[in-house]
């Protein structure tokens, strides 16, 4: 399996292309920069808060979060919670379900910016979702690769 290292900078590495679908996505449909900044905020979600978050390990992203001090005690006890709810590589690692999971989980925070976004809400959030739902993707596409090499890797170590 890639490490968080790699997912990281995958995602990382595919910020621009992703940053550039999104600002060309806006454009065509009228958006604006409200659309950009929704889509890369779902996206930056989808790096700190990953499908692994349901691992019991102390994961890259619950690193990160411990950076934010209290707050990043507070998140990680939180997700240590839905670590033991989920079985890693279980429905939080099906795609779109396992973001829908984690959306649910984060659902005191989804609501606060609902109330903050006001009748832009649903919008910002729907294009939220869709982006981190990419990165989602891109996390899963890694794992399957990974464990597809270290199959094949595996089967010719055997001969």
């Amino acid at each position: 399996m890639p490490s968080g290292i790699v997912h990281e900078r995958t995602l990382l590495v595919a910020l621009p292309p992703v940053a550039a679908g999104a600002a060309c996505l806006a454009h065509l449909s009228n958006s604006g920069v409200g659309f950009v900044i929704s889509a890369l905020s779902g996206y930056a979600i989808g790096i700190v808060i990953t499908p692994d978050m349901d691992h019991h390990a102390y994961t890259l992203g619950r690193q990160r979060l411990a950076r934010l001090g209290l707050i990043g005690d507070l998140l990680n006890a939180w997700w240590s919670i839905y670590a033991r709810l989920f079985r890693h590589r279980g429905v939080s690692h099906a795609p779109i379900v396992g973001t829908l999971t984690r959306w649910v989980w984060m659902w005191p925070a989804v609501v606060l910016v609902a109330i903050a976004l006001s009748e832009r809400a649903l919008p910002a959030l729907a294009v939220a979702f869709a982006f981190n739902c990419l990165a989602d993707l891109i996390h899963l596409a890694l794992d399957l690769l990974g464990t597809r090499r270290l199959s094949c890797a595996s089967s010719q170590r055997r001969r």
